[in-house]
């Protein structure tokens, strides 16, 4: 991550407070709630298992997962781990928290059956964004999984919503790569195997857009079905000599 970006993020998490992360957890973004649906039943009949969020900021999504999970966030923003440290005390769960660099994983000796993030990896380019996947899968025990979710620019409305707000400077946060698939990115990162990917969440993709033009994608409904605003891919570590092709 780039210093800039770092700056960007620090800067939008002094705005926030743990009051504010209390009301985002009682009343998430649907996105959130539907990828913790995701993540909890590729565990449902699993009675503990570990998870940990890499790039977490103040780690709503795993604070929406139940409490048989085992629960680490991970990111390089000191306040919003500070702030997310207070925030999961508040509502009565536990977390362990980790200040690291998301480039530093592979020296990272624990293991996680859950190694996920979302809102991550479209700020960084394809090599960034390889080396980070493989650091994923470093910490992620056989048999366990890697779930990545990234803004969905493959689907219309979403994606001339991040334009007209580069346009218009409105877009607070660093700048988004477009990301069709993760296939080169993993083509080359032994032991991973991609088992899923879909959209989740279409009320979100036209909340970059003007009003007028909001109105007319969501009049052409009927006729288009676009792409929901949130892309998962899920991945299987799997044993050494296997990978994605």
């Amino acid at each position: 991550m780039a210093n800039n970006d770092l700056s960007i993020w620090e800067g939008l998490s002094a705005k926030v407070s743990v009051e504010d992360l209390k009301k985002s957890f009682i009343k998430p973004c649907k996105f959130q709630k539907e990828l913790a649906v995701v993540l909890e039943k590729l565990f449902w009949e699993t009675l503990a298992p570990s998870s940990i969020e890499v790039g977490s900021a103040f780690g709503i999504t795993s604070a929406l997962l139940s409490n048989k999970f085992d629960k680490t966030l991970l990111d390089l923003d000191l306040e919003a781990l500070k702030k997310a440290e207070l925030f999961f005390k508040s509502i009565g769960q536990q977390v362990r928290i980790i200040h690291m660099d998301m480039f530093r994983l592979n020296e990272v000796d624990t293991k996680y059956d859950l190694v996920f993030n979302a809102g991550v990896l479209e700020h960084f380019g394809r090599e960034d964004r390889r080396r980070i996947i493989s650091n994923m899968s470093h910490i992620t025990k056989s048999g366990g999984y890697i779930v990545i979710a990234v803004p969905n620019h493959n689907s219309l409305p979403y994606r001339l919503g991040y334009q007209w707000s580069n346009l218009t400077k409105s877009w607070i946060y660093p700048k988004e790569f477009k990301i069709k698939d993760l296939s080169n990115e993993v083509s080359q990162i032994d032991g991973i195997k991609l088992i899923d990917e879909f959209a989740l969440d279409k009320s979100n993709i036209y909340n970059y857009l003007p009003l007028f033009l909001e109105k007319l994608f969501k009049l052409s409904e009927r006729w288009f079905d676009f792409e929901g605003y949130l892309k998962v891919f899920i991945f299987k570590k799997t044993a050494p000599g296997q990978h994605d092709n």
